[in-house]
């Protein structure tokens, strides 16, 4: 029995919409760290604190990079605050 096309074009599309996006814009970037500038993401890109590529003219973000970005922040936070109840 042959598959339906068009079902199995929308099975295909599902799948690629379920998957997350290696890259992203600088513009996504920005608002996915919390609504940050654009400048400061290529501030971040320039120093290594954010790994991105080019594709023509246009700047991406690799999206795992600002997953571990916002990972190290969350560490930094923990580890530059106070205990609760430390202060005296």
């Amino acid at each position: 029995m042959d598959e339906n096309p068009v079902i199995s074009s929308l099975a295909s599309e599902t799948r690629v919409q379920e998957l997350e996006p290696p890259f992203v814009s600088v513009k996504d970037a920005a608002v996915y760290l919390g609504k940050l500038s654009t400048r400061e993401i290529y501030r971040l890109l320039e120093s290594g604190d954010l790994l991105g590529a080019h594709h023509g003219r246009r700047q991406l973000v690799l999206v795992s990079s600002l997953k571990a970005f916002a990972e190290q922040l969350i560490e930094t936070e923990r580890a530059t605050s106070e205990p609760v109840g430390a202060s005296a």
